[in-house]
């Protein structure tokens, strides 16, 4: 996938990751992602999807559910930048990237989304 240019292509992603790795229904308002709670289709500024793939907060979060659902994450910082790896519950490697610079969040977004499909 390619890393998103404009903020629209952002929340795109940001809802594809909250339907597929968070496993919320996802509905959209004024271009905005929200997450549908309940019987209940209400949007408001407390169910904004989070912005997984600029926000390293709620990209952490990404990788903590991947934990909960049975992957095994490893994030390493170092002198050469951050290592992200994801295997599954056999120990297979599923992805891992290598000397990350800047965009952490979004490499996390790819990782999980390549982990849950």
């Amino acid at each position: 996938m390619m890393q998103p240019k404009t903020y629209k292509e952002e929340r795109e992603l940001d809802a594809l990751i909250a339907g597929k790795v968070m496993s919320a229904r996802v509905g959209w308002e004024k271009n905005t992602p929200y997450v549908i709670k309940g019987e209940k289709d209400v949007f408001s500024s407390e169910n904004t999807v989070p912005n997984y793939c600029t926000s390293i907060g709620a990209a952490m979060s990404l990788a903590m559910e991947l934990r909960r659902k049975g992957f095994k994450i490893e994030i390493v910082m170092d002198a050469q930048g951050i290592v992200l790896a994801c295997w599954d519950a056999d120990g297979n490697e599923i992805v891992k990237y290598e000397n990350i610079i800047s965009k952490f969040s979004w490499f996390m977004c790819q990782m999980a989304l390549t982990a849950v499909e």
